[in-house]
């Protein structure tokens, strides 16, 4: 879509729902994805402007074409792609489920098996901070030792 349509009368006179089918690109059924060519904010996610408020327009699209997003839910993007506004593209999930699924650091942590020198997160080896962090006992076991080492008086 060219900038001067977003901004022309007949734009301004569509309906919410018109707007949004308008700022699609050509979409090829329900496997592709159907890209946003409007606007994408800071985060590279798709918005509209509704009665002066900005929304974004996965979820929009989402509840015009499948129905409300249920309570404390979030739209996680199956096809990774933040402008794909596609509704059977989208699943509504917990905030949990939508971190672990997307690119994060605490995404990353979760899917290891092993800590970095090679032990196995699991059973006695494995301790859990307050704050949910996994920890490896051994490599635990061996800061504690070198900072005792290294902390000791020495006696004469």
């Amino acid at each position: 879509m060219i900038q001067r349509f977003r901004h022309s009368a007949e734009y301004r006179r569509m309906t919410p729902s018109e707007r949004w089918k308008a700022c699609q690109l050509e979409h090829y059924g329900v496997e592709s994805c159907w890209i946003w060519s409007g606007v994408p904010n800071k985060h590279g996610y798709g918005t509209m402007k509704i009665n002066g408020k900005s929304v974004l327009a996965h979820r929009f699209g989402y509840v015009l074409m499948i129905g409300a997003i249920p309570e404390g839910k979030q739209i996680d993007h199956l096809c990774r792609n933040r402008l794909c506004v596609n509704p059977y593209h989208l699943e509504p999930v917990d905030s949990r489920t939508n971190t672990l699924r997307g690119d994060t650091l605490a995404s990353k942590q979760s899917k290891q098996t092993h800590c970095i020198h090679g032990h196995p997160f699991c059973g006695d080896n494995l301790r859990i901070r307050e704050n949910g962090k996994r920890i490896c006992a051994a490599c635990n076991k061996q800061r504690c030792k070198a900072w005792n080492r290294s902390h000791s008086v020495v006696q004469t």
